[in-house]
């Protein structure tokens, strides 16, 4: 193994270590409708297909509303980073860690797929300076997403 490879897989393994802290954090912090039902915790696996990352593809870490109308209100989180030449993207929510899968970056818009608790959903964002909003849809329920970048 390439020492630069060796260090790669340590940092990834790290960041993870990092992101599901985070995600114990965010959590711990969510209100009590989200921690009402909770889910076993998720690993995060890395995503096998990326998107190609330009220098202005949208990163960050953000905390999120989602509200589903007559389904309730929900709050997450989202971290969008750069990794080499690609973009990955893992979604905190209801005390589950899930690294989104396909992610697509055009311009300022962000869409990927994820596994939630209710099936698979497809997520489509938009970053606007430090405001994200957008929509998650799974099965025949949307959500609205709205949020700001928090770090």
């Amino acid at each position: 193994m390439r020492p630069t490879l060796a260090i790669t897989r340590t940092l990834r393994t790290t960041t993870r270590q990092l992101v599901g802290l985070a995600g114990a954090l965010a959590v711990s912090a969510a209100s009590a409708h989200a921690l009402a039902r909770p889910l076993p915790m998720k690993t995060a696996t890395r995503a096998a297909v990326g998107a190609a990352a330009s220098t202005s593809a949208p990163r960050g870490v953000f905390r999120l509303a989602l509200d589903g109308g007559t389904a309730g209100r929900a709050p997450a989180t989202i971290i969008i980073e750069r990794v080499g030449d690609q973009v990955e993207a893992t979604l905190l929510m209801d005390e589950r860690i899930t690294t989104l899968d396909h992610v697509r970056v055009d311009g300022d818009r962000v869409t990927a797929d994820v596994q939630t608790s209710s099936g698979r959903a497809r997520v489509s964002l938009v970053v606007d300076g430090d405001a994200v909003t957008g929509t998650l849809t799974v099965g025949k329920q949307t959500y609205t997403v709205t949020g700001t970048r928090s770090a």
